[in-house]
């Protein structure tokens, strides 16, 4: 969500790039199953349809443009995505000025709009609904924003403005994070100044901790999916890979991209909210070294990793080290998952989670004390 658009990745296939990095590539199938909502949706259709062939039966007088309007009030596509996604196409694309676009994916784009009244700057994603229904994620669009509008309100969360639909397309309108991914800072800083990565990573524990409390498992947590805000704050984007899942529960999806997937999630065991945990921690490692982290064996559906190794190409101090092994502990039992258990290691020692989570430490400070030159882009 935000400012990237359906970049799905799986570990059905991937693909191994010239950096050294791994990118997943589309995968054949996606396994998601049908939310409530969608069912209970299909259920009315069904019913709306019956009715309405028992009115047009029972009307002498009717033309056949009444007869359209009474038995088709909206098409099928629309009623699909009813009553998440409003039917208000028509008011809605006149409030708004498209001002270029940010990002394409496989399902649609994102793009910079413009509020006539007020005058404020949005991000819009713009998805096809022929594309979802032929993918069969008509239950995972009305998942993503049913999470996103009720977790879009977390400060380190890009918020959740409106949606709605036309004949064709789906429009999410969220809060316009304009500083890129950080990915993107990671390409231009291999290696972040510890406080900014004390920052980073207690910015995503605050995350984890509300969609731990809040029943949500993200599933997707990487670089890409992190935006930067005005003052260089993380933004969790994207939650196309979520779903909700009590506290305690466990689910056996295979889904996220591979090389910040949890060993678990390879190996097809039943998996928690511990797997986000692991991401953070690979997320962490790229951070603190400009490396992945390297599982032996490989994790795959038929060889579970025996053993961890950091890069070593990078001296870690000694809390740097702790914080990355207690967040790739293989054992999700045994993983570092809470953020009570991340308060209180060394790497966190005198550290104060409320001046962060009330952005009396912002990002961009501490970057321009490492880097006085340092400039937005």
């Amino acid at each position: 969500m935000g400012n990237t658009t359906g970049r799905r990745t799986s570990c059905v296939a991937e693909t191994d790039c010239a950096d050294g990095t791994y990118r997943a590539i589309r995968h054949q199938q996606i396994h998601c199953v049908e939310s409530p909502i969608a069912s209970s949706i299909r259920s009315s259709f069904s019913s709306l349809f019956k009715q309405g062939s028992k009115r047009s039966n029972s009307s002498t007088a009717s033309s056949n443009h009444s007869y359209e309007v009474e038995t088709w009030p909206v098409s099928q596509t629309e009623t699909l995505f009813l009553p998440l996604f409003p039917t208000k196409a028509h008011q809605k694309s006149q409030a708004f000025t498209f001002a270029g676009e940010l990002a394409d994916g496989a399902f649609g784009k994102v793009c910079k709009v413009v509020a006539h009244d007020p005058s404020e700057s949005y991000a819009i994603k713009i998805i096809s609904k022929s594309k979802v229904i032929e993918e069969n994620l008509v239950g995972c669009i009305l998942l993503e924003s049913e999470i996103l509008k009720a977790v879009g309100h977390h400060p380190f969360i890009v918020r959740f403005v409106d949606n709605w639909q036309s004949r064709r397309k789906l429009y999410i309108l969220t809060e316009l994070v304009p500083h890129g991914e950080l990915y993107g800072l990671l390409q231009q800083h291999s290696i972040f100044p510890l406080l900014v990565v004390q920052l980073y990573v207690a910015q995503l524990a605050l995350v984890l901790d509300f969609l731990l409390n809040a029943g949500v498992i993200y599933r997707d947590l990487k670089p890409e999916n992190l935006l930067l805000d005005d003052q260089l704050n993380l933004k969790v984007i994207d939650f196309g890979f979520s779903k909700w899942l009590a506290h305690g529960a466990r689910t056996r999806t295979v889904c996220g991209t591979p090389k910040y997937m949890a060993p678990e999630i390879w190996s097809g065991q039943p998996y928690g909210h511990a797997v986000d945990w692991w991401s953070m921690g690979v997320v962490a490692c790229r951070m603190l070294t400009g490396q992945f982290v390297r599982l032996e064996p490989d994790p795959s559906p038929v060889s579970k990793p025996k053993k961890v190794h950091l890069p070593d190409s990078v001296e870690l101090d000694v809390p740097s080290t702790d914080l990355l092994l207690r967040l790739l502990e293989l054992d999700p039992a045994k993983r570092l998952r809470t953020l009570r258990a991340l308060q209180q290691i060394r790497f966190y020692f005198k550290f104060s989670f409320d001046d962060v989570r009330n952005k009396r430490i912002v990002g961009l400070e501490l970057w321009k004390r490492f880097h006085p030159k340092f400039t937005l882009e």
